[in-house]
C-alpha cells in the first residue's frame, strides 16, 4: 500500500499464504460476515428454538478437525509446527547466493516511510530487512511490529540480528527521525513465554544490549519520536542516566 506522507511515499508491506487459514489457524465463521465468538451461547440456549439450536450444532460439528486443533468449533492448543508455519520469515530472493550481493534492489528516494505491521504474521528476515532499509535514501519513518518467535532459540537469534540492525541504522538510514518498534505476542502463538515471579519475561539479560544500542542509535540520529514496546526495557534504554548506580 502506498500513500503520500511528508512530501514522499509511505510503503507498507505484508505477506501471507492462502493456506494459513485452512488448518491450525482456520478462520472459523458460522456464516459469511459472522465474527468468531461464543459469547452468545448462554443467550442462544435460552432464546433459540429447537430447529435453530440443531442447525447451530450441525454447523459446529462441521468444524471438528482434531488433527488441526479444532474440537466441535472450538480451538484447542495449536501445534508447534502450525505456529512455526504462520510466523515464517521471508528472505530476499538470491540473498543466500555466494556473492552476497543485493544489487537487484534499486536505490529509492521517494519513499519516506516504511511499515511492517503486526497484522502480517509472516515477518521479514532481519538481514533482508537491513538490505531493504539501505535502499531507502530519504527514510524518515520506520514502523516495525514483528511477532515474538515461537521458540526460545529463534527469539534469541532474532534479538542478536536485531541488535545489528539497530546499530547499523545511523549508517543505513541517516535521515530517520521517527522509529516505532513493537514485538507482539499472543497466548495462541506464544503459550509458554518464560516469566519470572513478577510476571516479567525472562531473558532480560539477553535484551540489555538492544536497549542500550537503541539509546545510542536514537541519539546519533537525533530522532524526534521513539517507541519500543516489549522489545527493549526502559531500564536498559536509560542506563546512561543512572551513572551513579552500579551496572545492572
Amino acid at each position: 500500500m502506498t500513500m503520500v506522507m511528508m512530501g514522499g511515499l509511505s510503503l507498507e508491506i505484508s505477506a501471507f499464504s492462502p493456506s494459513d487459514y485452512q488448518h491450525g489457524f482456520r478462520d472459523f465463521r458460522l456464516q459469511d460476515g459472522y465474527p468468531i465468538s461464543f459469547n452468545f451461547d448462554a443467550w442462544a440456549d435460552k432464546h433459540m428454538d429447537w430447529p435453530a439450536k440443531r442447525e447451530r450444532a450441525e454447523q459446529l460439528e462441521q468444524h471438528h478437525v482434531p488433527a488441526h486443533g479444532w474440537e466441535k468449533g472450538r480451538q484447542g492448543p495449536v501445534s508447534l509446527g502450525a505456529r512455526k508455519r504462520i510466523t515464517e520469515e521471508l528472505t530476499l530472493r538470491g540473498e543466500n547466493n555466494a556473492s552476497g550481493k543485493d544489487s537487484q534492489l534499486p536505490k529509492v528516494v521517494a519513499i519516506t516511510a516504511f511499515t511492517v505491521r503486526r497484522q502480517s504474521y509472516w515477518g521479514i528476515n532481519t538481514p533482508s530487512l537491513e538490505k531493504i532499509l539501505r535502499k531507502f535514501l530519504c527514510l524518515n519513518y520506520f514502523i516495525h511490529e514483528p511477532w515474538h518467535n515461537v521458540t526460545p532459540e529463534w527469539q534469541q537469534l532474532f534479538e542478536s540480528e536485531h541488535l545489528k540492525l539497530i546499530e547499523a541504522l545511523p549508517k543505513t538510514s541517516r535521515k530517520l527521525r521517527n522509529l516505532n518498534l513493537f514485538q507482539n505476542s499472543s497466548k495462541t502463538l506464544n503459550p509458554k513465554i518464560p516469566t519470572d515471579g513478577r510476571g516479567w519475561r525472562r531473558g532480560a539479560e539477553t535484551r540489555r544490549p538492544l536497549g542500550r544500542a537503541l539509546a545510542k542509535t536514537t541519539r546519533l540520529l537525533e530522532t524526534e519520536f521513539v517507541s519500543a514496546a516489549f522489545l527493549v526495557d526502559a531500564f536498559d534504554f536509560f542506563h546512561e542516566f543512572r551513572a551513579a548506580l552500579p551496572p545492572p
